[in-house]
């Protein structure tokens, strides 16, 4: 395995799976050191600001779109003029913006899923007060880019409950029953 490290350390390790005991042994194995070149800190560099990019066309919070924006302009002007020393700040800076900024388009993202989910609902749930109201509060929730990634988490789980309260009102269909396996034992066991 080779792989290109710009981040100020690396953590790596051996991972067992389905172990039939409690301890592992692991035998003849090397670990070396091969110094990056400018270029592969660039090429790496290069690969997460492709990432970054895509991520910035999606929907986020705007402070978290422009702390990653900033990141990804201080690595293009790194990769315009590489510089050992600075390499290291440029790359956490990225990698922090894109940590905070995935986190915010996630938040969105499942929002976006939740009010298309309500969304099909809508045309007969127009008498229901609660889920009309709470369904058109996400979508000003997800429009504004302002909001927090804890208030969009929050009008998602709104938007998820009402939802369900209104699925659950307007239930059809025979009532389940449950049958009890003769097998087990009911009431008290012991006097």
């Amino acid at each position: 395995m080779q792989f290109t490290n710009i981040d100020a350390e690396v953590t790596f390790g051996f991972r067992t799976e389905n172990p039939s005991g409690n301890w592992v042994a692991v035998d003849n194995f090397s670990l070396y050191y091969a110094a990056a070149t400018v270029e592969d800190c660039s090429n790496e560099l290069s690969r997460r600001l492709s990432s970054a990019k895509k991520l910035a066309d999606g929907r986020m919070n705007a402070s978290h779109r422009s702390a990653l924006v900033k990141a990804m302009s201080d690595a293009e002007k790194w990769i315009a003029s590489p510089d050992a020393k600075t390499l290291q700040d440029v790359s956490s800076s990225l990698m922090k913006a894109w940590n905070s900024a995935s986190a915010s388009a996630l938040a969105y993202e499942m929002l976006g899923e939740q009010i298309s989910e309500a969304s099909k609902y809508e045309a007969q749930a127009s008498g229901s007060a609660d889920f009309m109201n709470t369904l058109s509060a996400a979508r000003k929730v997800y429009d504004d880019e302002t909001q927090t990634i804890a208030d969009v988490s929050q009008k998602t789980d709104e938007l998820r409950n009402a939802t369900l309260i209104y699925l659950t009102s307007i239930a059809t269909g025979p009532v389940p029953e449950g049958k009890t396996d003769m097998r087990h034992a009911r009431g008290a066991t012991m006097a």
